[in-house]
């Protein structure tokens, strides 16, 4: 497959948040195809060694990874500030994780709300907080919210969900 290059994110520090599977996973291999420097966090302990050794296996850089659920906000902001003291500061931030579960706005356990609104809302603002200091420290960056178009649309199954990824895509 041949995709364009865009010598600006070579050896640039991306990190992606749920980059172990899915299409963080893709973002992972797009962002270390262009010379980046990537780090991920993903839930799996294990999923990000696979997709580390097929990046290094195609001669693109080693990508960083760590395991850690985002709703922890004390072992991620760690996490985060782990990553760019290894790699430098950040320049691009994804904010891809995300949780989603069905049942209508009226059904859903107080529980699933907060479990939702943390891993598709508040996960990424505390990302936000860490990346945009150091992108100061560069002159600036991008931030990428992965949303949904449940969000417009008010999917009547995806309630917690729908309005999680609504925050999300105002927040910056």
């Amino acid at each position: 497959m041949t995709c364009a290059l865009y010598p600006s994110l070579r050896d640039r520090v991306v990190f992606v948040s749920g980059g172990s599977s899915g299409i963080g996973a893709e973002l992972v291999r797009a962002f270390a195809a262009q010379g980046s420097r990537v780090a991920f966090c993903g839930t799996r302990e294990d999923g990000g060694a696979a997709l580390i050794d097929e990046i290094v296996a195609t001669g693109h850089p080693r990508p960083w990874y760590a395991a850690c659920d985002v709703r922890d906000a004390v072992a991620y902001q760690a996490q985060l500030r782990r990553a760019i003291a290894e790699l430098g500061p950040v320049r691009v931030l994804v904010n891809n994780a995300g949780m989603t579960d069905r049942g209508s706005l009226e059904d859903a356990p107080v529980e699933l709300w907060d479990d939702i609104m943390a891993v598709n809302l508040r996960a990424p603002f505390i990302c936000l907080q860490e990346a945009v200091t150091s992108m100061k420290t560069r002159g600036g960056g991008s931030i990428v919210n992965i949303g949904s178009v449940n969000a417009y649309v008010g999917a009547p199954k995806l309630g917690p969900y729908s309005v999680s990824k609504g925050g999300l895509m105002t927040l910056t």
